[in-house]
């Protein structure tokens, strides 16, 4: 008798196995298939990312990528400023921020210019100069700091108008890449920053002070520059 009833309940359980396995099989399937559709957008979106392109010049090159983390580290560095951790580890992280423009401009190039490239690397320049001094305000001299940023937001506005003219009108020979002084006003610009973040506030005062003019005269060139026929 008690293995007579062992025999049902093993039919049982095996019948009900056999009814429930379809099921388990079609429920795996369908997991695999989601995680599939899944993989596939995800490739999907990154490939439409890498693609993304302003005025059929392509976004996610590896200049770019590189003018788009110096403010980034900036930033960082700024927040670490700002809760106090030691210059000796803040300072190493914004002279790596400052790297990034000498490789981006190398690895363009290699891989050629670009205008939209052209148009982000100073923009990028400018965001990391804005974020490096706000923390400084109170220590730096109003009358060199407040020109100064005023000269870097007419220059970011000479070369919006210069970008979007290229878009418009098809201008093939707008040219965004920093002229002499613009050079001369950015590695000023970049031992300033440096001196900040190496506490010498006093000698950023004086080094920022010197590339006025030449920001001055970066400003009349680009503005000569984009008048041209």
């Amino acid at each position: 008798m008690q293995k007579f009833m062992e025999g049902i309940y093993e039919s049982l359980n095996r019948g009900l196995a056999n009814r429930i396995r379809p099921y388990a099989l079609s429920t795996r399937e369908w997991i695999r298939r989601n995680r599939e559709r899944r993989e596939d957008k995800r490739e999907e979106l990154i490939t439409k990312i890498l693609n993304w392109s302003v005025q059929g010049e392509a976004i996610a090159t590896v200049p770019n990528l590189l003018s788009l983390l110096r403010p980034f580290l900036v930033a960082i560095a700024m927040i670490m400023q700002t809760y106090g951790v030691p210059w000796y580890f803040v300072s190493p992280l914004i002279i790596i921020a400052l790297l990034t423009d000498k490789f981006d401009g190398a690895w363009a190039e290699i891989d050629g210019h670009t205008a939209f490239g052209e148009f982000l690397d100073p923009l990028c320049d400018k965001i990391s100069l804005v974020i490096m001094v706000i923390p400084f305000l109170g220590e730096l001299w109003h009358w060199v700091i407040f020109p100064m940023i005023g000269i870097e937001l007419s220059l970011l506005i000479i070369a919006l108008v210069g970008f979007t003219l290229q878009g418009l009108k098809k201008k093939e020979n707008t040219n965004f890449r920093a002229n002499i002084f613009g050079k001369v006003k950015f590695s000023l610009q970049a031992i300033g920053i440096i001196l900040i973040a190496f506490n010498q506030i006093f000698f950023a005062n004086i080094v920022f002070g010197i590339s006025i003019p030449f920001a001055l005269a970066s400003i009349a060139m680009k503005a000569y520059t984009l008048s041209k026929p």
